[in-house]
């Protein structure tokens, strides 16, 4: 069984490749106030949320709105 840290970073490498790890960290200290490895089902909502705005700013709304329904069917 995969924990939701690697769930969301095995969606994010898909499209950022190895930035993904430093991202997902950036985020979940950022905006979720913890660590990556902290990550339980509960946050998935405000972490997809929060994903999709930093992809969206770098690489465009289509790939943020992947992201975001990506990490949203982890639910």
């Amino acid at each position: 069984m995969t924990t939701v840290e690697q769930d969301c970073l095995a969606i994010l490498t898909k499209q950022m490749g190895p930035a993904a790890k430093a991202f997902l960290e950036r985020q979940c200290k950022s905006h979720l106030g913890k660590e990556p490895s902290q990550l339980q089902k509960t946050d998935i909502t405000e972490l997809a949320k929060w994903c999709q705005i930093g992809t969206q700013l770098i690489l465009g709304v289509a790939v943020g709105e992947k992201v975001k329904q990506g990490i949203l069917a982890l639910k």
